[in-house]
């Protein structure tokens, strides 16, 4: 303890603060780095920056310093690489409560002792003993700064019925989490805690509409309403002139946002704009073209059209609503409106150019703007791609020189034939030609879907006297999953492939390799050890990989017609006899596993689901 002291005695003032509000946290909790960051800035603990960076971006920094300090440990990583989570080792949080002293208390038993002192107050009971009998405690209460609770089960009615009254006495407090621990109402008293700035009452399902006397709270900072049942914002909204973040996670109840929204600048977390009626009288619904005035937004956002959203498409012809907000994540939704709407309203949504993720649902437009078609240098740094429901585009963008693109997902794009357009021959000096960083592709429910490119591409390889034609292949591919693609016969080779999912694809599917052997090329003899294979088609192994599939550790067989298994595990007993997990589901013909077991050599685990014919007592 001693040197774990001596590491805390070395923090600046500002560090000290922010390290010993962890106090509050129950120990072996996995603390959510935005949560930590938001109750830090509204307690004030982080410096006001004297430079262009936000308060948000000095609360990374803190988090970082701490970690780098090893206060944290056992971070967790979002699919980017970004710090998710954290936890403290149990001698760092018992440093953490010795140096608040009495200020700070976790309540973990309904049995513990209440202090006058205390300031800043957690609990992970059911319920918070204090409450029991409010009255006799609401002297001590007006001093608290935090209320937090960190269990998920629903209060108790007694608290409930007692809100009000203590919201009337609780006047300095600053947090609020109120998480799951009410049923369907706010009391109007909430909007007497003025010197609230964090406001949590996230997983409070029943909770539908909140009091207008929220809007009084002008010190709020942040609003947490994540999996509600919240159908609209108070009209006043706008004069919540500070608020910073406002979470909507799952608010699918949401039909529109309030006016005025324009006006909330200060605004850096923002996680879904509902697009209403806008032709509507209704005088209390917001626009989409409030986002123009949103410059300071980050990180992520989900636009969702209502089905009955409509506009005066003029207004957003030549207008830019998101290109200044520094956004690192972009949901849009489309509903029901037609195609030329559609087209005009993706044009206006182009986004920052550090954009690194990026999804498209619903889109009925024939063509797309250009600064989708153009992504290599419109959105350079994307990481994400998803473009899910595209009923009349027949041209996808050019994807492929996008040299941070790891993640990519094709769903339901009915009318496209291939995901390139363009093809023949690729220069071999051209080393971003294809996909250089791609680990996870994902093809679902592309009908017409024939191949990669309309031509034939290969890369020319060698010298002026002797060349080589060889097709391009995805030199980082990990993941492959194709699902109901019935026309692709053909796709580019994988070399690094360690789990595939196949469903309800060509027989003659193959993934192409070169057939030109080639001195010192990577994919000339590959070999492929899988560590996870789904297949409904069995008897297509050899036709897909050809002599490259070497060995599986998890076999999973679903929606297989046959009866036996047999002539697989004999063709092909040298692949399946590495196989540590066989997972049979969904095939109603199949009578027999005989012939099959004893190809299993290092099997460890056997699950059968809705295999109604098959009698594996008789084996």
């Amino acid at each position: 303890m001693p040197i774990l002291k001596y590491s805390y005695y070395h923090l600046t003032p500002a560090l000290k603060s922010c390290f010993s509000y962890c106090a509050l946290f129950p120990k072996d909790f996995k603390i959510a780095k935005v949560l930590l960051i938001r109750l830090w800035l509204a307690q004030g603990c982080l410096e006001n920056p004297h430079d262009c960076r936000s308060e948000e971006d000095v609360g990374e920094e803190y988090f970082s310093i701490l970690l780098h300090r090893c206060f944290f440990q056992e971070i967790k990583k979002g699919f980017h690489g970004e710090i998710k989570s954290c936890k403290m080792h149990d001698l760092i949080h018992d440093l953490a409560l010795e140096v608040v002293g009495k200020e700070t208390i976790m309540f973990e038993s309904v049995k513990e002792k209440f202090d006058k002192r205390i300031r800043h107050l957690s609990f992970t009971t059911k319920g918070c003993p204090l409450f029991a009998s409010p009255s006799t405690q609401l002297s001590e209460m007006k001093k608290w700064r935090t209320f937090l609770r960190f269990n998920d089960s629903k209060c108790t009615s007694l608290f409930e019925s007692n809100l009000a009254t203590i919201c009337s006495h609780l006047k300095r407090l600053r947090v609020l989490h109120l998480g799951r621990y009410i049923s369907d109402t706010l009391p109007d008293k909430v909007g007497s805690l003025v010197h609230l700035r964090y406001l949590d009452l996230s997983k409070n399902s029943r909770l539908k509409v909140l009091p207008n006397s929220i809007t009084k709270l002008l010190n709020l900072l942040v609003l947490n309403l994540d999996f509600t049942g919240i159908t609209e914002l108070p009209h006043d909204m706008r004069k919540l002139v500070n608020l910073r973040h406002l979470s909507l996670h799952y608010c699918s109840y949401l039909r529109h946002m309030p006016p005025g929204l324009d006006t909330l600048t200060s605004v850096h977390m923002l996680t879904m704009f509902v697009a209403g009626d806008e032709t509507s009288n209704q005088r209390d619904i917001g626009k989409l073209r409030d986002l123009r005035a949103l410059v300071n937004l980050r990180d992520e956002l989900f636009i969702k059209f209502n089905k009955k959203f409509s506009c005066n498409v003029a207004e957003y012809e030549e207008v830019e609503l998101l290109r200044s907000a520094p956004l690192k994540q972009l949901v849009v939704q489309f509903s029901a409106q037609g195609a030329a709407i559609h087209e005009t309203l993706l044009a206006c949504l182009q986004p920052h150019c550090r954009l690194s993720t990026i999804a498209i649902e619903e889109y009925r437009g024939f063509k797309l703007p250009l600064w989708a078609e153009t992504l290599t240098s419109s959105l350079p740094h994307l990481v994400t791609i998803h473009l899910v429901n595209f009923d009349c585009l027949a041209i996808l963008p050019s994807l492929s020189q996008l040299r941070h693109l790891k993640f990519l997902k094709l769903k339901g794009i009915s009318n496209v034939e291939f995901v390139e357009s363009d093809g023949g021959v690729v220069p071999s000096d051209n080393q971003l030609t294809f996909f250089p960083s791609l680990e996870n592709l994902k093809l679902s429910k592309l009908p017409k879907l024939k191949g990669w490119w309309r031509e034939e591409t290969s890369r020319v390889m060698g010298d002026a006297d002797t060349s080589f034609m060889v097709a391009p292949s995805f030199p980082c591919l990990r993941e492959l999953i194709i699902r109901r693609c019935p026309n692709l016969t053909a796709f580019p080779s994988c070399p690094k492939l360690i789990s595939v999912e196949f469903f309800e694809v060509h027989k003659a599917l193959t993934l192409a390799g070169s057939k030109t052997v080639v001195p010192n090329n990577p994919t000339t003899g590959l070999v492929l050890h899988l560590n996870c294979l789904r297949i409904t088609n069995v008897g297509s192994l050899d036709c897909l990989f050809g002599e490259s599939l070497g060995g599986i550790q998890r076999l999973f067989i679903d929606g297989f017609e046959g009866e036996s298994l047999s002539n697989m595990a004999e063709k092909y007993s040298r692949h399946i006899s590495s196989v540590e997990i066989m997972y049979l589901c969904n095939c109603p013909n199949l009578k027999s596993l005989s012939g099959v077991v004893k190809h299993l050599t290092s099997l460890q685990s056997l699950t059968i689901k809705d295999c109604e014919n098959l009698g594996v007592g008789k084996q």
